[in-house]
């Protein structure tokens, strides 16, 4: 991750240096839902091994379909237009409405698929599934091709004081996603400036691009009814906690826990109960039902059949005794999961 022009991570203003915290990636499997992984290890610590983000991806992307389809509709053809460019082309490339649907249809199928590897607005569907913004660093360019998953995905349709402020950091390099890790000095850290402080602007000066802002009516803090086409700059100052650094200014997000989930929003003060901790409450529902769900089967479970006869004396002793074995374990399995309930 390049820091913005300034050399060695420290960008000078004011008489003072700016030091950025450098960004460390923490792998994951690469089993196809890395961003899944990826996302569950930002916020948990853990991987997503039992396909409880995908579900509640699937769900959202379903349940909102025309929210989403609207936006990321005016995303491509926002990309469109930007590829007819660089081909040199007269007018923008056009789809037919078969194409957009088909395309569609293949988004929502891959939310679904376990290992299906997830696109530019599975990412922002998930940072509507878990109420925070999802920032991913990565190189513009990647195998000689264009790489678009660079970006800030804000959850727009969420209202600013029901989501977090404080971002997930990812990382993308070789169709793989990682979660970034930063150091402490120390917990909780001794003042609100030693929190890391993370950049979101490139060595070009440019910060990175809002996807999915447009398609839909998006509500910011100065104004309630929802207006189209809001900057990037307006967009990230009402959702991310952002600090201006330096002459000339580097816009950067301060990492600061403790402060993030105590701010009001747009005069609102959220609940006591942070949102986090509440998607974190819907998620752990998700898996307690996904365990209870296993263990509902395993009670069900038949037990094993009897062996047919073998005309081998040895082997028909040898088959009865694998049964009586098995039979030992069924009944061993299903006395412990009925005494489990009691004993939590």
């Amino acid at each position: 991750i390049e820091p913005p022009a300034g050399g060695g991570g420290a960008v000078a203003g004011g008489g003072m240096n700016v030091v950025f915290s450098a960004l460390l990636p923490y792998n994951v499997l690469g089993d196809g839902n890395c961003c899944l992984h990826a996302v569950s290890v930002a916020m948990w610590g853990i991987q997503d091994r039992v396909g409880v983000l995908r579900k509640a991806l699937h769900g959202m992307i379903t349940s909102k379909e025309l929210f989403f389809q609207k936006r990321w509709k005016a995303q491509e053809e926002e990309w469109d237009a930007e590829d007819a460019q660089i081909m040199g082309l007269d007018g923008p490339i056009e789809r037919e409405a078969t194409a957009w649907k088909s395309e569609w249809d293949d988004v929502k199928q891959r939310s679904e698929r376990d290992g299906a590897f997830l696109t530019q607005i599975h990412l922002f569907v998930l940072a509507h599934v878990i109420r925070r913004p999802i920032i991913v660093f990565a190189h513009t360019e990647q195998d000689d091709t264009l790489c678009r998953f660079r970006g800030v995905y804000l959850p727009l349709e969420w209202p600013e004081g029901e989501c977090e402020k404080l971002p997930l950091l990812l990382g993308y390099q070789g169709s793989h996603f990682v979660p970034l890790v930063y150091h402490l000095p120390g917990w909780p850290p001794p003042h609100d400036r030693s929190w890391p402080l993370i950049p979101i602007e490139g060595r070009d000066g440019m910060m990175l691009p809002v996807l999915f802002s447009k398609g839909r009516p998006t509500r910011v803090i100065s104004n309630e009814q929802g207006i189209e086409g809001c900057s990037g700059r307006e967009l990230v100052e009402a959702r991310l906690p952002i600090e201006w650094c330096g002459i000339p200014s580097v816009a950067a997000v301060r990492m600061n826990f403790r402060s993030a989930s105590q701010e009001a929003y747009g005069g609102r003060r959220r609940n006591t109960t942070s949102i986090t901790d509440m998607v974190s409450q819907n998620i752990c529902g998700m898996i307690e039902r996904y365990l209870e769900d296993g263990r509902r089967e395993a009670m069900n479970a038949l037990p094993p059949p009897k062996p047919k006869h073998s005309d081998s004396d040895l082997a028909r002793e040898l088959q009865e005794q694998e049964w009586e074995q098995n039979m030992l374990t069924h009944r061993l399995e299903k006395s412990h999961l009925t005494a489990s309930p009691a004993a939590s």
